[in-house]
């Protein structure tokens, strides 16, 4: 056995989706449409951001 190990911690990928569920209730609260609308637009701008990155070096090397 490892000095230090504990194999009752949780591990990094336990401790990030603790941490995720403990943070969603501040992201999405309950009674509070106007966040929640902000959230998607953000989110959708976000992905749209992330779809023109990947597209556009496509678009600018096609044959003129």
């Amino acid at each position: 056995m490892r000095r230090g190990f504990d194999p009752s911690a949780p591990t990094a990928s336990n401790n990030q989706l603790y941490t995720l569920k403990r943070l969603l209730v501040y992201l999405w609260p309950a009674g509070r449409a106007d966040l929640k609308v902000r959230l998607v637009l953000a989110l959708g701008f976000l992905l749209t951001a992330k779809a023109i990155n990947v597209i556009a070096p496509f678009y600018y090397a096609r044959p003129a």
